[in-house]
């Protein structure tokens, strides 16, 4: 089943959507999902959102991306999975550090929106905005990526009196969500290296490669905070069911960004001085673009890298938002790094 259909509803149901009293939530949690799933059940699938309010989840962690993507996972993962199946993928969810900080970033930006509600969106009044929004959350990354998405709407849509920087924040945190979600494509232990706050992280190259399972293929993903063509990949191929499920079960996925402007640790940044002490590299970022231009002599964002564990590359892939070719160009490379073992 494809994931948009079923985001669509979720977010005409998720309206401050009140906890249903006197539920009883072994109930709840051990019916089967599919009848919520069916076209046309609008009724039972707001009825189900309103018990969980009840059951220990709260109205972010039924933000329509959440709740959506972890019922694929569900779908995907079980031949008959139940409402429990969902509720414990969001209760380990909320049980991670990339979610406390996606949650506290939620509540600072709603707290910035509620005193800028009304304002209208433009490039104009973006200075100042931005400005108050540096005071209060002292995070250029996440500044950066809300300025991408600032003029990738105005882009679409032009300025308009019904465009505020209230609606414009819900739209970015539901985006936000997203990229959140996508992280769980990682191993647990190369998730994020503590070295920057993203919600999906910059990894550290050289620690995910040793930690990676010598079964599967590296993935690498050459990405970028300001590339509008990666939000666009991440949001309407990777997360389809079929290359979301891919990516995580037989591949090591290693997320790179070139942007990255933190500075490495003393630690880290001996091991890239080893690597390449020809190179003056003062970044995460600029130390992840040198390796995309020696390992694939590319320098675009979006690029994925399929290697073997000697790093022999198996395949390249750019920018592609046809979803049914990228998952066969990732089969292919599988097949290929199975063919060589």
């Amino acid at each position: 089943m494809k994931i948009k259909f079923l985001l669509l509803i979720l977010v005409v149901l998720h309206n401050d959507l009140p906890a249903q009293p006197n539920t009883n939530c072994e109930t709840v949690l051990n019916t089967p999902i599919a009848p919520y799933l069916k076209t046309g059940n609008r009724d039972s699938l707001l009825s189900l959102i309103q018990s969980l309010l009840h059951c220990g989840l709260d109205s972010f962690d039924l933000q329509p991306f959440f709740l959506g993507i972890t019922m694929v996972q569900a779908v995907s993962d079980t031949d008959n999975p139940v409402v429990r199946d969902v509720y414990d993928k969001i209760i380990l969810l909320k049980e991670t550090q990339p979610y406390r900080e996606a949650r506290q970033r939620y509540e600072k930006l709603n707290a910035i929106a509620v005193r800028i509600l009304d304002q209208p969106v433009s490039m104009e009044n973006w200075p100042g905005i931005r400005k108050e929004i540096a005071g209060t959350l002292h995070d250029n990354n996440l500044l950066d990526r809300v300025e991408t998405f600032l003029s990738e709407k105005l882009e679409e849509d032009g300025e308009s009196a019904t465009l505020t920087y209230g609606s414009m924040f819900d739209e970015f945190n539901a985006y936000e969500q997203e990229t959140f979600m996508l992280s769980s494509l990682a191993p647990e232990n190369t998730k994020s290296t503590g070295a920057t706050s993203d919600v999906l992280a910059s990894m550290d190259f050289d620690q995910a490669l040793a930690e990676s399972d010598t079964t599967k293929p590296i993935l690498l993903y050459f990405n970028g905070f300001g590339a509008v063509n990666c939000r666009k990949m991440e949001t309407s191929v990777l997360r389809e069911a079929d290359v979301f499920s891919l990516i995580r079960d037989s591949f090591n996925l290693i997320n790179l960004y070139v942007d990255d402007r933190t500075e490495p640790d003393h630690a880290r940044m001996e091991t890239i001085r080893n690597r390449f002490p020809e190179v003056a590299i003062k970044t995460i970022g600029q130390y992840n673009q040198h390796l995309q231009i020696v390992l694939t002599n590319r320098t675009n964002q979006p690029c994925f890298a399929v290697f073997d564990h000697q790093m022999h590359l198996l395949h390249l892939s750019d920018f592609n938002m046809d979803a049914t070719r990228f998952s066969n160009d990732l089969k292919e490379a599988l097949a290929q790094f199975q063919k060589d073992k």
